[in-house]
């Protein structure tokens, strides 16, 4: 859902996942190692995780960080984090 909401608004990310664990980056380029994350745009990332803190959604403070899905988190809360991803990636796309 992430990374369809980001296609949906023109901004370049990249998913790195395994499992539950995910981590996301402003960048169009893989992110393999830390060179590679160092190249993703942190100011991006910076607006976009202070805006999901306005919607009440809270995800990893760094660009840097994982974040991690875990059975506490309900569909409910699922649809609320991609909605207002969705709302946030449509604000910054036309920045």
């Amino acid at each position: 859902g992430i990374i369809k909401a980001s296609k949906g608004a023109g901004i370049d990310i990249k998913v790195n996942y395994i499992g539950s664990m995910f981590s996301i980056f402003f960048t169009s380029t893989d992110v393999i190692d830390y060179n590679t994350a160092t190249r993703q745009d942190t100011c991006l990332f910076r607006r976009f995780y202070k805006d999901l803190l306005k919607k009440g959604i809270y995800l990893s403070p760094s660009g840097f960080e994982a974040n991690f899905l875990s059975a506490a988190h309900n569909e409910r809360d699922i649809v609320k984090t991609l909605n207002g991803i969705n709302k946030i990636f449509s604000k910054l796309g036309r920045n």
